[in-house]
């Protein structure tokens, strides 16, 4: 029982920025589908010790690109 009542307690502490990245790590994985009639994959993979969430996007035509998501205090930042 403490256990859960620590665990809920740390949640809460939770800003909106990490309740926002961890519901962007939530999409941990391999997700296929088309943008503007392209298909395209989108590879999601959790770097840094979780802190980091990297998304790779590869069209079947064009670039590749890559895109990092990470909590720094109140913001969600993408680079």
């Amino acid at each position: 029982m403490a256990f859960a009542v620590a665990t809920a307690a740390l949640a809460a502490d939770k800003t909106k920025s990490e309740e926002a990245f961890d519901r962007l790590a939530a999409l941990k994985g391999e997700w296929k589908g088309q943008t503007d009639g392209v298909n395209t994959t989108l590879i999601y993979t959790l770097t840094a010790n979780g802190s980091a969430l990297m998304e790779e996007c590869r069209p079947e035509k064009g670039p590749e690109m890559i895109t990092l998501f990470t909590v720094d205090g109140e913001h969600l930042i993408a680079t």
